[in-house]
């Protein structure tokens, strides 16, 4: 394995290896997006300023339930982190019927958030 420079061939030996670091989040979002839009309902996201910093809060989906709405965080590794859907819950909290943090975690609710394997969001999405 020596037919590239060696940065080429130190990624291909942690590959080979199984010890390349990679962020899944972005494959997680885009297989929970297809769930969403194949059950025929359109994708929405939220971003709003955090107050007195640069960063933003963002909310990966959100979908109706009736004449409310359900707001969803897709995370791909840890769950304990979820700031933007506990302050989008406080802000909106007269329009907000369930919370849900989809990931490959199993089924539980802490919180007032509704945890989820991702291999149920088409029963949770589904009209």
């Amino acid at each position: 394995m020596t037919d590239r420079p060696s940065v080429e061939n130190g990624i291909y030996a942690k590959l080979l290896s199984d010890k390349l670091p990679a962020n899944l989040g972005y494959i997680y979002e885009n297989l929970v997006a297809q769930m969403i839009a194949s059950s025929g309902r359109e994708l929405f996201y939220h971003t709003w300023e955090k107050e007195g910093s640069t960063h933003y809060y963002e909310i990966d989906f959100i979908i109706s339930d009736g004449q409310k709405i359900c707001p969803m965080e897709v995370k791909s590794s840890a769950t304990g982190k979820h700031e933007s859907i506990t302050v989008f819950k406080q802000k909106y909290s007269k329009h907000v019927k369930e919370s849900y943090i989809i990931s490959q975690k199993d089924k539980e609710r802490k919180e007032g958030i509704c945890y989820l394997p991702v291999y149920l969001t088409p029963f949770l999405v589904s009209p």
